[in-house]
Formats: structure tokens, C-alpha cells, sequence
């Protein structure tokens, strides 16, 4: 089982806020790379040649990781 399933499973459930406790600093970590790969999944799921130029590039995917587009 990968992080991602492990920390999917754990939102899926509702119990991912309480799980982070568990992880202590990283948690903020895991929870951002969580979010960042959920969103490549959706937006880029093949992963062509490219696709994280595109996913910073774009406004919408970066406003939900936390980012201000400037």
C-alpha cells in the first residue's frame, strides 16, 4: 500500500485530521504532497510529457495547493 492509498483511505473514512497526529512534523508534508498528487491524478492522469509545467501553470490547480498566482 502506498502513502497515497494509506492517506486515501483515511479521508475516505473521515479520519485523516486525526491520523496527521500520528506523523508529527510530516504531517503538514504528506498532507500537501496528498493534495498535490490528487490533483494530478484528476488534471493529468496519464502524465504526458510536460504535465507539471501545466498543473504550476495552472491558476485553478495552484490556488488549491496553497499557492497565490501571481
Amino acid at each position: 500500500m502506498t502513502y497515497y492509498e494509506y492517506i486515501a483511505e483515511q479521508v475516505n473514512a473521515g479520519l485523516w485530521t486525526k491520523t496527521q497526529a500520528v506523523f508529527g512534523r510530516n504531517a503538514q508534508a504528506l498532507d500537501l504532497y496528498f493534495r498535490i498528487y490528487s490533483l494530478v491524478r484528476k488534471y493529468e492522469p496519464e502524465k504526458s510529457y510536460g504535465y507539471a509545467s501545466r498543473i504550476a501553470a495552472n491558476e485553478a490547480i495552484y490556488s488549491q495547493i496553497g499557492g497565490v498566482f501571481a
